[in-house]
């Protein structure tokens, strides 16, 4: 966490979304009444009525109208454990982490507990003398438990929120294309040809990708050919992500689906082969949020965007390599998934592929002297 929030998360006063505790919470073999006193204060806030995240700052003393005074605190809880125990409790799960940190060179813990949930949340059964069904609410500095009318005022505001509200387009070069792109895919034919119609057809991209190389991993002519055939047949295409709506998307998925067509190819960043002579590496592929799956009858494109937050877009890493012999076009059906969406949100997009003949010379696929392998 930024050391400017918690400077002043520090100079306020606790209240609906603050929270200052000198010790650690007891967790690691304490019994059940002793962690009911963190899954009571997580509930606490996560109910509670106001317009931001809240935080629990853990090795912190309050001093009143004062800078409160940092104590340090190196007994740190374990995200994922605490994760575990209040969400396998909870009606629904609620986002919040545990964070180690350190202020004025003193280590300390935070727990954040996001802004815009549904709720109310509370437990399904009887915890370390908490029951069941009682639903704590953060009231200034202290806890209590909420009345059936806040109940129902927090059910009604849930119900009027408006949920993510997630686009997603095609991005080539950079640029956005919306929901239906155009592309076209050549197929290279030998015949003899000056070298001049040779490099109108490349573009300088043998220039681009191999000048650069040493001469000690220089790629054999069949290799460049074979690469640059691939690079003409297919097409790059990306993803670009936005939440439009009011509140975030945790673990927001696009999972894609089209038809097998007739000489139409599909490829991620695990099948597509990076630039011959380059050193293979799995950094591309692992960081792709793209994987392509070859199903009996179907193409399947699965696409991972994660958490996005409320009027914001990125690009995604990662993209889609298409190519096909024939013109085409190929509709997708679209769905993105969510915890936050009551139903998934359909998304269909079209790539259109026309179909193109382009010729190279063979002399320019060797290297010197001597044949090509």
């Amino acid at each position: 966490m930024k050391t400017a929030v918690l400077e002043m998360l520090l100079h306020r006063k606790e209240s609906e979304t603050l929270d200052f505790k000198r010790q650690q919470y007891k967790f690691v073999g304490a019994p059940d009444g002793a962690k009911a006193e963190l899954v009571k204060d997580i509930l606490a806030f996560a109910n509670a009525w106001r317009g931001e995240d809240a935080y629990i700052l853990i090795g912190i003393q309050d001093n009143g109208s004062a800078r409160a005074v940092v104590l340090g605190e190196e007994n740190h809880l374990d995200d994922a454990s605490v994760q575990q125990l209040v969400n396998s409790k909870t009606n629904r799960p609620i986002r919040f982490r545990y964070e180690a940190t350190q202020i004025d060179g003193r280590p300390i813990g935070v727990l954040v507990i996001e802004h815009a949930q549904e709720r109310p949340f509370f437990l399904r059964n009887d915890f370390g003398g908490l029951k069941a069904r009682d639903v704590f609410v953060r009231r200034g500095s202290s806890t209590d438990i909420a009345t059936p009318d806040e109940i129902a005022r927090m059910g009604a505001a849930s119900a009027h929120r408006t949920p993510p509200t997630i686009v997603v387009e095609f991005v080539r070069r950079g640029m956005r294309l919306g929901r239906t792109v155009r592309v076209t895919s050549k197929s290279l034919i030998q015949r003899p040809a000056p070298h001049q119609e040779f490099d109108n057809i490349f573009g300088g991209l043998m220039a681009s990708r191999m000048i650069a190389m040493t001469s000690a991993f220089e790629p054999r002519p069949a290799e460049i050919r074979k690469h640059l055939e691939g690079r003409a047949f297919r097409t790059e295409l990306r993803f670009w992500v936005a939440n439009e709506g009011d509140v975030l998307a945790q673990d927001a998925r696009l999972k894609l689906t089209g038809p097998k067509l007739e000489g139409l190819e599909v490829l991620d960043a695990w099948a597509f082969k990076g630039s011959p002579g380059e050193f293979a590496t799995m950094r591309g592929p692992l960081q792709s949020a793209v994987r392509v799956h070859d199903r009996r009858d179907h193409w399947e494109i699965a696409v991972s965007i994660g958490k996005l937050q409320p009027k914001d877009g990125r690009w995604l890493r990662g993209g889609l390599y298409v190519g096909s012999k024939n013109p085409c076009r190929w509709e997708l059906a679209g769905r993105i998934f969510d915890d936050q969406l009551p139903q998934p949100i359909e998304m269909p997009m079209v790539i259109e592929i026309d179909a193109a003949t382009d010729y190279y010379d063979e002399s320019h696929w060797r290297k010197g002297s001597g044949e090509e392998d």
